[in-house]
Order: structure tokens, then sequence, then C-alpha cells
């Protein structure tokens, strides 16, 4: 990893610069997780990408061009969630009812980073871990109305209140999905993308609750918060 500061080249899984000390950007810091279950696809068609900044560059005019179309109406399109067809059966936006967290940021502007904000429909605003590291471990858990068939999840990654947000903070870049009948599944998630990352499950479960949690991440540049903006639960 080259440092952008001195240019001093540093071990892959240097955090910071062993020349200059300056903290080193945009590392995905993976851990090798356990879970022995399939893993889901991903189907980024539907998501917005955006160009990554560093530290000390400004915002690119592709980056501030897209950043406001995606965002000139923070609440999320409801076209998004409506119901699609599956094996020739429609799936549709399941209903949750209650949600919880293991965790939940604090911090001096007092906002509300609780587990219902993946819920509220806008993309600008997050549900934050709270412990004091990038949070692996750290988890949400959503509970449905009754037991569905869960087919597919959709996720909106990060923090997007700001055309900066996204990168000063942690986004999740791998993450154990359970549910209620005692499987787990593992997602990887992709960077530079403040839209919607379709995952679908590599086969459906009969579940009455989800539950994601942090297994990685990739490192903001300025605070060590992880955020998820949506999530969306769709099956029959």
């Amino acid at each position: 990893m080259k440092c952008i500061n001195c240019g001093a080249e540093n071990n892959k899984d240097a955090r910071y610069c062993s020349k200059c000390g300056e903290k080193l950007e945009y590392q995905s810091y993976e851990k090798t997780s356990k879970n022995k279950n399939l893993y889901v696809t991903i189907n980024n068609t539907d998501s917005n990408k955006m160009t990554q900044e560093s530290t000390n560059s400004t915002e690119s005019s592709e980056y501030k061009k897209e950043y406001n179309n995606n965002n000139s109406n923070n609440n999320i399109n409801d076209t998004d969630n409506n119901a699609t067809s599956t094996n020739n059966r429609k799936i549709r936006k399941l209903n949750i009812i209650d949600q919880e967290s293991t965790s939940i940021l604090t911090d001096s502007f007092k906002k509300d980073y609780g587990p219902h904000q993946v819920l509220d429909g806008y993309k600008s605003t997050v549900w934050a871990e709270g412990v004091e590291s990038p949070g692996y471990g750290e988890s949400i858990t959503l509970y449905l109305d009754s037991v569905h068939t869960v087919k597919q999840l959709k996720i909106v990654n990060g923090l997007i209140n700001s055309s900066d947000g996204y990168y000063k903070n942690n986004r999740v870049a791998s993450m154990v999905i359970s549910f209620s009948d005692g499987t787990s599944q593992i997602a990887n998630l992709s960077d530079d993308n403040t839209g919607y990352q379709v995952i679908n499950l590599s086969h459906s479960v009969e579940t009455s609750s989800i539950t994601l949690t942090i297994d990685s991440v990739y490192s903001g540049y300025k605070y060590d918060d992880t955020c998820i903006s949506e999530v969306v639960v769709m099956g029959y």
C-alpha cells in the first residue's frame, strides 16, 4: 500500500505509514469468516456508481453530478421496492414490525443512529454501530410480521447524507445474514455504490427474522463507524 502523503511503500495490512505516520486510505479490512454456509450472489444492475475521492482531493465534477441526481429527493422511490417475479411467483416487500441492534452510535451531534433508520425510506439516515472499532460482530435484527419465505434483500450501504460522508465512514464489505430457522448465508457488498445492492439468497428461507452481522468493512478515511442506510426484505 502506497502512502499518498509521502509516497512510501507499506505492507498491505498496514493502517498507518511506517515513514510519516499518515493513515493509509481506502483499505478493506477483511477477516476470514468461519461460516461454512453458501455465499449469496449480488446483482448490482440497479446500483449507482460513484467516483472515489481521496482525503486531500476535491469532489470530481462527475461525482457531484451523479450524487445530486441520486439524492435530489432523499426519499427512496417506492418503485425500487415493488413486487418482482422470481420462479413464476411474485415477490414483494415484506412488512417489518420491529427491529433491534447490538449497539448504537452516540456522538456530539446527538443524532439518532438507531436501527429503525434502515426502515424509514430515506437514504440520508443510517444505523451506525456504537463500539470502539470497525464494528466486527455488531448486528441489526429485523422482525417480520409473521413467518415468510425470504428470497432477496435490498441494501443501501454506508452513510449518504452528504457528498463526502460515504468515504469518511466505514461501509460494510461482507455480512453474515442469519435467520430464525438457525441457518445463515454470507453476502459480499461492493464499494463505491450509493444505490440498492440486490442480494439474491442462494436458497429461499422460511423465517420470522433476519439478522445482519458485520463481518468486514471498507474503511472510512476519517471515522471508524460502520453504517447501513436502508434494508428492504423481499419474499412472499
